[in-house]
């Protein structure tokens, strides 16, 4: 087992775009989470009507996502990839305050009654109306609720077999492993010999 020899493997395999797939996935994966939790909690009452687009983006949207990531093509999440989700949701609140005092509207739920929030991208988030209410989502978004969803957009990323957490199904290593329990667990088949000794390539968080 040579790290240099492993570092230079991963490098030639791992190209630009699936570095962006990389950097994209754990901000899509954690932001479309945190949609669907806060719309369901803060947004969804028993007396609204539900519409298929209202299920479409704050669930199935999500589990796409997900399965996407996760699953099918394995995408690793690093803790420092919260920083983009981060950046993403601060950009994205600062769009929403300007929305707020603006005209630009809700082209799809406008009724011209200044007393209803149905210009507003979401209630809770109404920056003209309810300034305190707004700042206190918007704290506890970037400081809360987000790093939730991304730690766990995260634990699904290093699901392995058996419902262990220890990223033994990622497809690239970074770093160097140094026992030999720590190299049987990143095996696909601990009893298959491979050009590396049998290590597969996943990525460790």
């Amino acid at each position: 087992f040579h790290p240099e020899q492993q570092q230079q493997q991963q490098q030639q395999e791992t190209g630009f775009l699936v570095r962006l797939a990389w950097i994209l996935y754990p901000s899509a994966a954690s932001t479309q989470l945190s949609a669907t939790v806060l719309f369901w909690v803060l947004v969804y009452t028993p007396t609204m009507t539900l519409t298929y687009l209202d299920v479409m983006k704050h669930g199935i949207l999500f589990l796409v996502v997900l399965i996407d990531g996760a699953v099918i093509s394995y995408i690793p999440v690093r803790f420092r990839s919260i920083w983009p989700l981060i950046l993403f949701n601060l950009c994205y609140l600062t769009f929403n305050v300007i929305h707020s005092f603006t005209s630009i509207g809700n082209p799809t739920s406008t009724d011209n009654d200044p007393t209803t929030d149905d210009d507003a991208i979401y209630a809770v988030l109404n920056w003209n109306k309810r300034p305190y209410t707004a700042a206190f989502w918007a704290v506890a978004s970037n400081v809360i609720i987000f790093p939730l969803m991304f730690f766990i957009v995260w634990a699904f990323s290093t699901l392995g077999g058996g419902c262990r957490f220890d990223a033994s199904r990622r497809r690239y290593t970074t770093g160097e492993i140094d026992s030999k329990d720590d190299r049987d667990s990143y095996r696909t088949n601990p009893d298959e010999e491979t050009g590396d000794g049998g290590l597969t390539s996943a990525i460790v968080a």
